[in-house]
This record gives C-alpha cells, structure tokens and sequence, in this order.
C-alpha cells in the first residue's frame, strides 16, 4: 500500500508543476511482445496489444525531462503443446494467458539530439493493477489434463517492475510531434503465486495415473513494447 501511495503522490507532483511551465501531453500504443517467467522457465510470446496516455514537462533548449503516464497493457504468454496422442487422436494446440492491466509509470527521459528529429531514452517505475484475465477458461482443463494451468484464485492483482527504453521524436509542427519507441518492462512483483498444495490431486489422461499434490507456482511478467503516438506542446511563455 505504501508503494502504491509513492507512486499516486509523484504523479500529482509532475502533473502539478505542469499547470505553471510548458509541458507535453501524449498519445501512443502499439504491438506488445509479452512473455512470462514460470518459476523462472520462460513461456511462449502471446502478441497483444496497450494504450498510453502521457503528460511531460518540458523547456526549450534542456534535454532532460521528467514524465508521468497511465495505460491499458496487455499481459501474459502462451503454452504450445505439440504432442499428438494416436489413441485419442489429440491435436496440437497453443493456450493463451491473458492478464489485463491499468499501469501507471514515472519516469526520466534524456535527449541525446535536440532537433526536427530527437533521438532519447528513457527510465522509470510503475506500478499495474489486474483488472482482468482469461483464467476462468482453463478450469475444466485443469481436470483433465497433464499441464495445471494458472488460477484466478492466486493472480496477484497488484504487481510493479521497471520501465526502461528509447525512440525518436520528429517535429511535424512547432506545437505537433510524432514518436516511435520500443520499452522494457520486466517485472519485478510477481503477476501470480500458488502455494504448494497437498490436498489435491492431478489426472494425466495420458497414462491413467493420479499425482497427488502439487508445487508451488511463481509468475512474473517480461514485456516488449512497440509504441507510435504524437505529442502535442502546451507552451508557457511569460511577457514582462
């Protein structure tokens, strides 16, 4: 709680400020890379999708800015089986697990160039609430099969991680820009954790036997983000 009370004051900071100088507001989504770390065995990508809002400050000739934004980010991976059961005569099929997240995100971005076209990058912390998931199609599944999938008993609805990337800006009007960038964002909360459960038991349909009990289970999220927006300058200009 204290975590996510930091987060809400900071960007109240950013946006205050932003009402007494020239600032930036923004716009951008894109493609999402996501993938997820399995107690640390890594998952297929799932290809999904976020939606950005931003706010930025902002001065003419300084290449250092400070920002803050909020966003709708797709999370999750996907899980390939390949086998084909020449009993049962089972095709492959690839499940996809999906976590929908509202992210708030603050941050420091540096120009290396100021120009028409403004190379940079950028660093920051955020934090995501889980407002949603796919998980309840997996509940039959997990009574017959081999693989135990995700449970929406055990999302860990609040999560943070890093948010770290670069891009380019390009100038289409004094007060109009465009952006291209590509972010990282590992997490470093986790998006899921099970316990060790003693008390239940696993059917492999495969091979009729039973296991009893099953381990624990730790997911995080590791994200790639492919962004395109345009900014749009509010600029303050002080008359003596």
């Amino acid at each position: 709680m204290g975590t996510r009370i930091k987060l809400i004051f900071l960007i109240l900071c950013v946006a205050g400020g932003a009402h007494a100088q020239s600032y930036v507001f923004g716009i951008k989504g894109g493609p999402v890379i996501a993938t997820q770390n399995w107690n640390n065995f890594q998952r297929n990508p799932l290809f999904a999708g976020h939606a950005i809002l931003s706010i930025e400050t902002w001065a003419e000739d300084d290449p250092n800015s400070l920002f803050a934004q909020i966003g709708y980010h797709e999370r999750g991976s996907s899980l390939r089986q390949n086998f084909i059961n020449p009993t049962t005569g089972f095709s492959p099929q690839t499940n996809s697990f999906k976590f929908r997240n509202a992210g708030l995100t603050i941050g420091a971005k540096r120009k290396i160039r100021m120009g028409t076209w403004s190379p940079y990058y950028t660093l920051g912390i955020r934090g995501e609430y889980t407002f949603s998931t796919n998980l309840d199609e997996f509940v039959d599944k997990n009574f017959t099969s081999i693989t135990t999938y995700p449970l929406n008993e055990f999302v860990e609805h609040w999560t943070y991680g890093i948010y770290a990337g670069g891009g380019t800006e390009f100038e289409i009007s004094e007060f109009i820009g465009a952006v291209v960038e590509l972010s990282v964002l590992p997490d470093l909360g986790r998006q899921y954790y099970q316990p060790a459960l003693n008390d239940v038991s696993v059917y492999n349909p495969y091979t009729g036997t039973t296991t009893r009990g099953l381990s624990e289970k730790t997911i995080r999220n590791v994200s790639l983000e492919i962004s395109f927006g345009l900014r749009f300058l509010r600029k303050v200009e002080y008359i003596d």
